[in-house]
């Protein structure tokens, strides 16, 4: 007897009890402060590989989740440029004045990140799908 292929099967459902998944990917992203982008990365991994045969409910969290990092990404691009941008401009010294935009939009990103999360795994632990998954803010 032949095995079937693993194409011929159907995918996969994460279980609609298992609600750690999406707290996992939020914690992988919270602990990006510690690890210097490592674990957000593996959470965003996580959300794509998930998002596809995940219940509903946890489905509002994977692109909530996917959202976040592309924002954020494109947050951190624009930090990186503000920064490059203003470290010729500090032998005349204005450029310091970029340097601390710089920081000032790092620290904001780091927050809003944060916020998203954790607003996130409170909406997971209790098992309800997130309201707005595509909202910039909140």
């Amino acid at each position: 007897m032949t095995e079937p292929y693993a194409s011929d099967l159907p995918p996969a459902r994460v279980g609609d009890d298992d609600k750690l998944l999406p707290i996992a990917v939020y914690v992988l992203y919270i602990l990006g402060w510690a690890s210097i982008g490592l674990t957000p990365l593996i959470g965003f991994v996580m959300a794509y590989a998930l998002k596809g045969r995940a219940a509903d409910w946890a489905r509002t969290h994977y692109v909530f989740a996917i959202r976040t990092a592309w924002i954020g990404l494109i947050g951190w691009v624009a930090v990186g440029l503000i920064y490059v941008l203003g470290a010729p401009l500090t032998l005349v010294m204005i450029g310091f004045l970029f340097w601390y935009i710089a920081a000032a939009l790092a620290g904001l990103i780091g927050v809003w990140v944060t916020v998203r999360c954790v607003v996130g795994l409170i909406y997971a632990a209790r098992r309800e799908a997130y309201p707005r998954p595509s909202a910039w803010i909140i």
